[in-house]
């Protein structure tokens, strides 16, 4: 298997090679080691067919001052699907400011062609269906485009008066992208997080 990561701009960052025996089962030892952290995605070619999952964590970490090694406290995962490839998507989307809970959007947009690029239009519906904000975007070649939901569409809290949003996003684009996106939102214990999959449909 090889992982070739990419960073939002579409550059590759770095590549490297996993060897799988056929049958085994290795959650975490089959992901590459990056030199480097990154914003971007990871590409997974192999030359047999194989069922990968993603992993997404929230840790806490703590450091002994008389000790070289940190330790982690896991306080949450969440288990992904490969994203599917798609040219329209709905997305649930949620934002809550008196518990900081927001969506995060992921948009990749693989490209064997180097100079093209996934020309695409966001729309977010209130929950009773009124268009609140629209917004073309547009993605170049194995680039991505990662933000939270309010961070990408600043204008979503118009008909809110308590900085609360809740609707769907239309996802449109002239390419097939790859789109993920997480429902991050804190418990009672402020520490700990919540991540779900948020309702979500492609047609």
């Amino acid at each position: 298997m090889t992982f070739t990561g990419f960073d939002s701009n579409g550059s590759v960052k770095e590549s490297s090679s996993k060897t799988i025996d056929g049958f085994n089962f290795t959650p975490r030892e089959t992901g590459p080691i990056f030199k480097e952290s990154f914003v971007g995605w990871v590409k997974v070619t192999a030359t047999q067919p194989v069922i990968i999952r993603e992993s997404l964590e929230n840790n806490v970490g703590c450091r002994d001052p008389n000790s070289e090694f940190s330790t982690y406290d896991l306080r949450s995962r969440l288990q992904l699907a490969p994203a599917v490839g798609t040219r329209r998507k709905f997305v649930e989307v949620r934002f809550d400011n008196t518990i900081h809970g927001n969506t995060g959007i992921s948009i990749v947009f693989p490209s064997k062609v180097s100079n093209s690029v996934a020309k695409g239009k966001l729309v977010f519906r209130w929950i009773d269906g009124r268009t609140v904000v629209e917004k073309d975007v547009t993605i170049p070649a194995n680039g991505q485009v990662i933000r939270y939901f309010t961070e990408l569409l600043r204008e979503a809290l118009r008909f809110s008066q308590f900085a609360l949003a809740h609707g769907s996003l239309e996802l449109t684009f002239d390419q097939e992208v790859f789109i993920t996106a997480i429902q991050f939102k804190p418990t009672i214990e402020l520490l700990e997080e919540d991540l779900i999959e948020p309702l979500s449909g492609t047609f």
